[in-house]
């Protein structure tokens, strides 16, 4: 994550994210996207007046009672697919301006270990699991 930019990594899965706020008000983000799991702690990094993005679950209902955060814009996001979009996303991999990162391909019979490793925490990028085998 460090690669991509970020000042500081926090492994969600073993870190109280409420303590790790309040052990520095500084740790708050003006944007929180909520990708997946426990988006009750997201609401504890996002900043006043700024704004939490779900592309999971819908964020209402999901605010703890305790966090005094007020002004924050929250929503879902959901992407539709947009054949022109998805060319244009293409033609950029294709010209090396867009990098992905693929942790492992996996064949649909093997789904199941596919979704083991996702949830694992350990995968290092998209965990792909191929409908139409290569040929």
């Amino acid at each position: 994550m460090k690669s991509l930019g970020a000042s500081e990594v926090l492994d969600y899965r073993n870190s109280d994210i409420r303590k790790w706020v309040e052990a520095d008000e500084g740790r708050k983000a003006d944007v929180v996207i909520g990708c997946f799991g426990r988006l009750a702690d997201a609401w504890w990094v996002v900043k006043e007046g700024g704004t939490l993005i779900s592309i999971f679950q819908p964020t209402e209902g999901t605010k703890p009672a305790e966090v005094q955060t007020r002004d924050v814009k929250h929503l879902l996001f959901i992407q539709e697919p947009v054949g022109e979009q998805a060319g244009k996303v293409g033609r950029l991999i294709d010209e090396g301006k867009f990098v992905t990162a693929v942790d492992s391909v996996w064949p649909l019979e093997k789904f199941e270990e596919a979704i083991e490793r996702m949830e694992s925490g350990k995968a290092r990028g998209k965990v792909v699991i191929e409908f139409v085998p290569q040929i």
